[in-house]
């Protein structure tokens, strides 16, 4: 039988005591102390609820309202953590269905707003360090194919980055439309098909997009570029989740694509998997190195250094400037 948190013992504590007992639990989930993470949510309810009755008085606590915004920004800080330590999304849905949380209570939805924070943060990753490094990669390896593109050749590119505005923005429809222009140009562009297939399966077209990745692959006549191609240009529209997909089936084309393994890197590390994408770098430069791909080995190498910079300022406490509410307030 689940084991239920002790409210009379909650009720007999003061509210320093309490709010003292959340912290030292939350530093024991950050270190990884086996504490049990329904008595955190428990916890939260209960001071909560006491700051909420204390604001009528007199004398409100302003020293607890401040040590509990810090706790609140250190469980958010701890947000991926606790729902692991409390069995994923799944576990807290279910608690919740069991409890009926308010909704101000916002630590009852983290697993909700951990995925808006991440999608949010994707839409914008176009800008972010990790995509500037891939975006940089692709214009090396355009720069080579292209060293002094006619204007047919700047006016395909000019579409592919208006349409990766238009994906930062979440405008798939928009972005779509800009290479469907640029294909009528070039109709039979593989790059520009691809991009159109990525969109299509981002808009929910999968047939239609099956047949134009099918009609880039017969241009191309390589599967491994087509793959390849592919794969970047899901890392570019802010969805690791497929990119992390069309990755793992280029390494299982050739399991010696360095390419692949770097690919598969920054969609785990997209996807918060920092050490399945340390060990997917690893792999990466290794297969880099051994066949002479000087550029891309140091690009890899600049990816995990900066990764590795990311995972150490987690380790510290959070500056998080605000507390976040439930989804949909």
């Amino acid at each position: 039988m689940e084991n239920q948190p002790n409210q009379s013992l909650l009720n007999a504590m003061s509210l320093n005591d309490l709010l003292d007992k959340i912290e030292n639990n939350l530093g024991k989930l950050g270190e990884g102390m086996g504490v049990d993470p329904k008595e955190i949510l428990a916890e939260m309810d209960e001071a909560s609820l006491r700051l909420k009755n204390a604001d009528t008085q007199d004398h409100p606590p302003k020293s607890e309202e401040a040590q509990f915004d810090y706790i609140s920004k250190s469980l958010q800080k701890y947000g991926s953590l606790f729902l692991r330590t409390i069995g994923g999304s799944g576990a807290l849905s279910n608690l919740r269905d069991q409890r009926n949380p308010p909704p101000e209570n916002w630590w009852w939805f983290i697993d909700q707003w951990l995925e808006q924070k991440r999608s949010a943060s994707l839409r914008k990753s176009m800008t972010t360090a990790g995509i500037v490094v891939v975006i940089l990669v692709a214009l090396i390896f355009a720069y080579q194919r292209f060293l002094a593109p006619d204007k047919l050749t700047q006016q395909k590119y000019d579409s592919i980055s208006g349409a990766q505005q238009s994906m930062a923005n979440g405008d798939y429809a928009a972005a779509l439309t800009q290479i469907n222009q640029a294909l009528a140009g070039s109709p039979n562009d593989s790059d520009l098909l691809i991009y159109k297939g990525v969109l299509l399966t981002k808009l929910g077209q999968q047939n239609e997009a099956g047949q134009v990745f099918a009609q880039a692959e017969k241009i191309l006549n390589n599967h491994e570029a087509l793959l390849g191609t592919r794969t970047l240009d899901y890392l570019q529209a802010g969805d690791p989740k497929s990119s992390k997909a069309s990755a793992q089936e280029l390494i299982a084309f050739n399991p010696k694509s360095a390419e692949g393994y770097f690919y598969l890197a920054k969609s785990e590390e997209l996807l918060g998997e920092q050490t399945t994408a340390l060990d997917a770098y690893n792999t990466a430069f290794t297969l880099a190195d051994s066949q002479g791909k000087s550029e891309l080995a140091a690009t890899i190498k600049i990816s995990m250094a900066m990764m590795m910079q990311s995972m150490n300022s987690q380790l510290q406490l959070p500056t998080v400037e605000m507390t976040p509410t439930a989804p949909g307030k």
